[in-house]
């Protein structure tokens, strides 16, 4: 091996070196970002038709996101017999927790039971029903 090859074999080493310890920080920022439980409110639309509402957590080639502070939409039908048909049911905000089975508050779902997600305005009907509820 001569000097010119051991050179260029050296600043090869050197440049691998480098970019791999970037784009260790640049995953590792990825997931950082990624894990905030501090982001905004999403509603999270399931493959069977559920829609929940929470902070959304999710990490880079997981198979799966977990979903905090959860919320969901709660319809109940009027009890009375009379003009049925005219009547709409009433949605009302429900934190997830107080079921009979008794769930924590987080939930992980498979990312392929997600059909989307989206990120909720902090002045949307949803949003400001969770703040009267946390007061």
């Amino acid at each position: 091996m001569n000097t010119k090859t051991k050179l260029n074999s050296k600043t090869s080493l050197k440049i691998f070196l480098i970019l791999a310890i970037l784009l260790l920080f640049i995953a590792g920022g990825a997931v950082w970002f990624a894990r905030r439980a501090d982001g905004p409110w999403r509603a999270v639309f399931l493959t069977n038709n559920q829609v929940y509402f929470g902070h959304f957590l999710w990490t880079p080639f997981a198979s799966t996101v977990t979903l905090k502070d959860i919320y969901y939409l709660q319809a109940s039908q009027p009890l009375q017999q009379g003009d049925v048909e005219n009547k709409q049911p009433t949605m009302k905000i429900v934190k997830l927790g107080n079921e009979i089975h008794g769930p924590t508050d987080k939930m992980v779902i498979l990312k392929d039971q997600i059909l989307f997600w989206e990120d909720l305005r902090d002045d949307s009907a949803v949003v400001q029903k969770i703040k009267e509820t946390k007061n």
